[in-house]
């Protein structure tokens, strides 16, 4: 039986086949084990994995600053007398404006180049005030014209108006507002006068100088009259009339009444009547001035300054002013003892003892009440 029988040729080549297919397996000497290289796949961002986006807020212009509300003042500041009109006026502006937590804008008419006062009141109006104010009887006429331009703000006009001066005694603006006339009360200014000269004299000879021609002249010389009459009826009075701006006339009364043995001077006529009240000091005379704190003032003998009659102006602006702005509104207001804005500027001669001030606070006090006359003619200023 015949048998197949491979010969050893193809037996050798199938193991040498065998062996190099096998060797293939084996790295080579000298190369490196291949590594896998990782191939990179794409992060697909979730909602967890996004950016938290950053809100920004828009750019807002800040609010602006508002502008406080301010009472406005105009006056000559820098030249007022201690005591006078308008150093009154602005210590009653000061006192309201604090009052109502308000700016105050004084313009000082004295620093301007321009003698003319519309300016500096027209530059006060410009910075919208709610109130402005004006001190000062001179300044009655620029007053009104700036209160006629602006009238959205209230005017207050102190010691206006003037009527002996041509101006009229009421206005018909409604935004102008006045402390002084009409109402005025100078006979009972004169009348706290001629009281206190009676109680200091001792020659019992006493002097007023007033102004000619007028009815304020006649009202200050028959208030001091019964003034004096009221605390020293025995005693004698004489009376010289001057032209208000005749500043030589007044030293020369001053000089005439001391060689007439007259020991107290009372002086209510403009510069005259202060050129007088400084001769009489000076001369050492008692003098009484009216309008300021002539204490302070006189060149020399401050000593012999007995008192100075002052309208109060600082007493009645802050409730007038409160009423502006409250309402709109305010009431005529007068410089009368009724209205307590008269009375005598804080300096006191050595002569104006405790008692003499008790009888002059009695005396103002019935005159406010009503209780006692000055025994003058308000239309005339003539006795009655």
């Amino acid at each position: 039986m015949p048998h197949t029988h491979h010969s050893p040729p193809r037996a050798a080549f199938l193991f040498l086949l065998t062996f190099t297919l096998a060797a293939c397996a084996i790295v080579s000497p000298g190369i490196a084990d291949p590594t896998a290289t990782p191939i990179s796949q794409p992060i697909i961002p979730t909602v967890d994995t996004l950016p938290t986006a950053t809100a920004i807020a828009p750019t807002e212009s800040p609010p602006p600053t508002p502008v406080p509300a301010s009472i406005g003042f105009v006056g000559r500041v820098s030249s007022a007398p201690p005591g006078s009109i308008t150093a009154l006026s602005l210590e009653g502006a000061q006192v309201a404006a604090a009052t109502r937590s308000m700016l105050l804008d004084v313009t000082d008419i004295d620093a301007f180049d321009s003698p003319d006062p519309l300016g500096p009141i027209r530059f006060v109006a410009d910075h919208g005030p709610l109130v402005i104010v004006v001190a000062g009887s001179e300044l009655a006429e620029a007053t009104r014209a700036v209160a006629r331009e602006y009238p959205a703000i209230k005017f207050v006009g102190v010691d206006q108006p003037r009527p002996e001066r041509g101006q009229p005694a009421v206005d018909s603006l409604a935004n102008y507002f006045v402390i002084g006339e009409p109402g005025n009360r100078p006979d009972e200014e004169a009348f706290i006068a001629g009281a206190l000269a009676g109680l200091v004299t001792q020659e019992r000879k006493v002097g007023v100088i007033v102004t000619a021609g007028t009815l304020e002249g006649r009202l200050y010389r028959n208030g001091f009259l019964h003034g004096l009459r009221y605390t020293c009826g025995d005693c004698e009075l004489t009376a010289i009339e001057l032209d208000p701006a005749d500043t030589a006339a007044g030293e020369r009364a001053a000089k005439q009444l001391k060689n007439a043995r007259i020991d107290v001077v009372f002086a209510a006529s403009g510069p005259a009547g202060e050129s007088a009240v400084n001769a009489g000091a000076a001369l050492g005379m008692w003098a009484i001035g009216s309008g300021w704190d002539y204490a302070k003032t006189v060149p020399a003998g401050a000593e012999f300054v007995l008192a100075s009659v002052v309208r109060r102006p600082d007493l009645s602006l802050p409730a007038l002013i409160d009423s502006l702005l409250a309402q709109g509104s305010a009431p005529q207001t007068p410089f009368a003892l009724a209205q307590g804005n008269l009375s005598f500027a804080e300096t006191l001669g050595p002569d104006v003892s405790p008692g003499i001030i008790d009888i002059l606070g009695s005396t103002m006090n019935q005159l406010a009440e009503g209780a006692l006359d000055t025994g003058v003619d308000l239309t005339t200023g003539e006795e009655k």
